[in-house]
């Protein structure tokens, strides 16, 4: 009997077109690895071939681990496909013994997912052989390879996994415990990887993981690039031992399994079942003389509607696998919160944009897989209970069941919400941080991801209804997910394709939202028109009957396509062309749209067009007096400058390339002081070549006249330019020209490269290169510099510059600092205006300041300490302290540095500013290591 039954559960699956189909998902994802640029493993650029053992064995893996979310039926439905046909009671009663029927389904299942999973190493077999592929990226072909990492890797975790599928559904002989248990899975894996980061112990660390990843990063975590490129990963040490514990496992499972099952209809239960006669409430008496009545029309439809959501609420939070699910969610946050405070191993304050950022990106996983088994759940409700029929019959307007079910999820999705606001809220209590801000909670939470996921539920919604198969909406909704990964590689990089995606944004004490909020209301508006759009052809598609054909369903769509659908669906398209049409008018009239594969070939047009000239010596800057306008209120500036240039070429020099960095500047002015000829005037790469009329003798100066323009106008498909901002303004030199070819330009990836068919790029010139020290590391033609610079911003803020304040006043409403260096400088410098307050303080005549935002005065007299201690220690051990100032200046943190100039450091607000003090004396104190590294630099700045 074991063998009859073995076989029929092969032949069974293999006649099955979701098999087949399971086998194509598993192969096409593999031959994209190796085949396509759109989809990578970590690591498999650069040295390292694409189909290396490493890479390979990489990619079985992580298929292995994404590819059992949508497997769980395979093996899982192995026993009840026995219950749902109804022939357990028939096939119970021949002589049968337990371990031919379990042993014969669970051995045929297994074998079958072995065949499945064999899609991964043709994918990556095949992948390899297509022409269009890089033979430079590809090692020689070794069979041997796939075969011995197939055998290592994958099949000892398909058996755990089938084991633990076979497991659940023989015992629960639940079909929504089947479906939904790859999903939890997946995401208590996670999770114990995250438990398990900090343990010190990385061998424990690569045993507890089933799918045999940890343990083969603790293996190659050291390997060089050459043994990624030839070595296997060995049977042997932390891998050797994790698949043999795990096939115990397997083992251990499969004796469960098979104790506990008994050949009878109700699943098995650990314990006695305790019975009670069904108690049946009286129904209420009918009052005398009275006659129910029908209602219809618009209150009747509110009214249903309220039921239905009510219905479709409480359907789904009281269920066990949802509370499940949400305490392994609530697990996982809990320990996101506990380690969001911490940078570089210590503590920052809680405050509230770490806590609701670090909740908020750990749940967003757990929002999806809710969404889309929930959704799926809602759609299929009547027809798993067989009742579909008897609601179908009643007078309710489909309107009323789609948007009952789709209202009763976003309560569930909004009552989430609000319990990762409360949960931050504790958490901000546990670790001693009394600041709440409720109202940025709601208005992160609500504003920014409560549209995303209420678009993605329409989405799941309209997908189970059009393809009308449960488990094929699942693997739909599965594939939209990932293709939010590999379609930007593809070149749909445009956000108007992104469907749902929220646009990246910084959230910062100094600015708040800042500029990322127009963005972020036309980017929801955009979707929830597109989402209403979805949700009236789910509604022209709902299904209703047993007649489930197209022509069917494409007549009752002719049907529903009434006044009020209409209505719906040409407010929803009206909001969508509006919010669209704005944020086109924004990403490609008011800015300037290029994508990656754009930007990467006008890269490689510059180094083609001017690379040759990189050797042609120019005059070095001597001399800067700028000037920097900024309008941080209308997020716009201008700079200007008279910058002093020197031969320092033992000849004549008869030749001038211009560099400007930044396609967004508005050249107003850019004059020499001797007469030249334009040779190239190239706007698109920022290039400029001028011909010297009198050529410029050696130790001559010549001075270059500048003067430009960013203005930010509305937001780019990138998002908004944040050095510019309300409050919290960090530009520096990057906006002035500078001299000669600018290697900085060239592409420095080696793929890329290779795709533009460039050679590799020279690595850093050997310390031994003399040629090499002629140019700082910060920037080529220019030496030691004399520098003075003005600096205007609105008149509630400070301006800041490298150098001494030499006067401040008022002109034309504007809030003007005059700064002068008394002695030469690098040719880096920066300019910085906020709101800020001020601590003061001295160390042997040497002026400390920390310009802060309030509210930010956690770390001050750290920050204090640190420098008097570092100014001590390096004017010891160097020499004396060339400044007679040094200054500390938070920025917002869309950066997250500090960064030295002449006796001027700014310091983002998000590594230094919000840390707590460290509890143990061996702590690192980073925001006092910061501050000591940065002075350091004053030396050579």
């Amino acid at each position: 009997m074991f063998g009859t039954i073995y076989r029929f559960e092969i032949r069974y699956h293999l006649t099955r077109p979701v098999t087949y189909l399971y086998l194509a998902i598993f192969f096409l994802l593999a031959f994209a690895l190796v085949a396509s640029d759109a989809v990578s493993i970590s690591g498999s650029s650069g040295q390292v071939y694409r189909n290396s053992p490493w890479v390979i064995a990489q990619a079985m893996m992580v298929l292995v681990a994404v590819g059992q979310v949508i497997l769980t039926g395979l093996v899982g439905t192995a026993v009840l496909r026995d219950y749902q046909y109804r022939t357990h009671e028939l096939l119970f009663t021949t002589p049968i013994s337990r371990f031919a029927y379990l042993g014969g389904r669970f051995l045929g299942s297994f074998t079958v997912m072995v065949i499945v999973h064999l899609g991964i190493p043709l994918g990556l077999m095949i992948g390899g052989w297509m022409p269009w592929v890089d033979r430079t990226r590809l090692a020689p072909f070794d069979l041997g390879t796939y075969l011995s990492q197939f055998v290592v890797l994958v099949i000892p975790s398909v058996l755990v996994l089938s084991a633990i599928f076979f497991a659940v559904g023989a015992l629960t002989r639940s079909l929504f415990a089947i479906y939904t248990q790859g999903m939890v899975l997946l995401v208590a894996w996670s999770l114990a990887n995250a438990l398990t980061a900090d343990i010190d112990n990385k061998t424990i660390v690569g045993l507890i993981d089933p799918l045999g990843l940890n343990a083969f990063a603790v293996m190659t975590r050291y390997w060089t690039v050459v043994e990624k490129n030839t070595l296997h990963v060995p049977l042997a040490g932390a891998m050797l031992a994790n698949r043999l514990v795990w096939s115990a496992v397997a083992v251990l499972l499969f004796g469960l399994t098979y104790r506990l099952f008994r050949f009878r209809s109700a699943p098995p239960t650990l314990g006695r079942r305790k019975t009670a006669e069904a108690v049946l409430p009286e129904a209420p008496p009918t009052p005398v003389g009275s006659a129910p009545t029908q209602e219809f029309g618009r209150r009747a439809w509110w009214r249903q509607l309220g039921s239905s959501v009510r219905l479709s609420f409480w359907s789904i939070v009281r269920q066990v696998p949802f509370v499940a699910i949400v305490a392994i969610g609530i697990i996982n946050v809990v320990m996101s919160a506990t380690y969001a405070d911490a940078l570089y191993g210590e503590k920052v304050w809680p405050v509230t944009y770490t806590m609701v950022e670090a909740m908020d990106n750990q749940f967003f996983l757990f929002f999806i897989i809710l969404i889309t088994i929930y959704a799926g759940e809602a759609v299929w409700r009547e027809r798993q209970l067989q009742a579909d029929q008897i609601v179908d019959a009643l007078p309710t307007r489909s309107s009323v069941f789609l948007l009952g079910k789709l209202g009763g999820l976003l309560l569930v999705l909004a009552a989430l919400l609000l319990m990762l606001m409360a949960t931050g809220i504790v958490m901000q209590t546990i670790k001693g941080y009394y600041h709440y801000e409720p109202g940025l909670y709601l208005r992160y939470l609500f504003g920014t991801t409560f549209p995303a996921v209420a678009q993605i539920t329409v989405l799941a919604i309209l997908v189970h209804t059009l393809v009308n198969h449960k488990f094929v909406g699942h693997l739909v909704m599965i594939l939209f997910w990932a293709s939010r990964f590999f379609l930007p590689r593809l070149g749909i990089e445009h956000q108007l394709f992104g469907y749902a995606d929220v646009p990246d944004f910084t959230y910062s004490d100094m600015n708040r939202f800042g500029p990322f909020v127009p963005n972020l209301a036309l980017s929801a508006a955009y979707w929830t028109g597109m989402a209403g759009l979805l949700g009236v052809i789910a509604l022209l598609f709902w299904v209703r009957g047993t007649d489930f054909r197209w022509r069917s369903r494409r007549g009752a769509a002719r049907l529903r396509w009434g006044g009020s659908v209409r209505a719906v669906a040409g407010v929803a398209a009206a909001l969508a062309v509006a919010a669209g049409g704005a944020i086109f008018y924004n990403t490609n009239i008011l800015n300037h749209y290029s994508s990656s594969k754009q930007t990467r070939k006008l890269q490689a047009k510059y180094e083609r067009t001017y690379k040759h000239l990189e050797k042609i010596p120019q005059p070095r800057l001597a001399d800067a007096q700028v000037r920097a306008d900024l309008e941080p209120e209308h997020q716009a500036f201008t700079v200007s400058g008279t910058l002093a240039y020197i031969n320092t070429q033992p000849r004549a020099l008869d030749t001038l390339i211009v560099t400007i960095g930044h396609e967004e500047m508005r050249i107003d002015t850019l004059e020499w002081n001797r007469p030249v000829t334009v040779l190239v005037s190239d706007s698109a790469q920022g290039t400029r070549i001028y011909r010297l009329t009198t050529s410029l003798a050696p130790r001559d100066t010549i001075i270059l006249r500048y003067r430009a323009r960013f203005e930010q106008h509305g937001f780019g498909n990138g998002g908004p330019t944040t050095g510019v901002v309300d409050n919290g303004t960090f530009i520096n030199s990057e906006y002035f020209p500078v001299l000669g070819y600018q290697p900085g330009k060239e592409i420095g990836s080696d793929d890329n490269r290779r795709k533009e068919k460039l050679a590799p790029k020279a690595r850093m010139a050997s310390i031994n290169d003399e040629s090499a020290r002629g140019d700082i590391y910060l920037g080529a033609n220019a030496d030691w510099i004399t520098f003075k610079a003005t600096v205007s911003t609105a008149p509630d803020q400070i301006a800041i510059a490298p150098g001494y304040l030499v006067r401040e006043y008022q002109e034309n409403g504007r809030r003007v600092f005059e700064y002068q260096m008394d002695k030469p400088m690098l040719a880096f410098f920066s300019f910085l205006s906020a709101r800020y307050q001020v601590k003061r303080d001295e160390w042997n005549g040497i002026k400390l300041e920390i310009y802060y935002h309030p509210g930010h005065e956690y770390n001050l007299d750290r920050m204090m300490a640190s420098m008097k201690a570092s100014l001590g220690y390096f004017s010891k051990s160097f020499s004396p302290y060339q400044f007679r100032q040094v200054r500390i200046l938070e920025f917002p943190r869309y950066a997250g540095f500090a960064q030295a100039f002449p006796n001027t450091v700014p310091y983002s607000e998000s590594i230094g500013f919000i840390l707590r003090a460290p509890k143990k004396d061996d702590d690192l104190d980073m925001p006092f290591y910061v501050t000591a590294h940065e002075v350091g630099h004053q030396w050579w700045a």
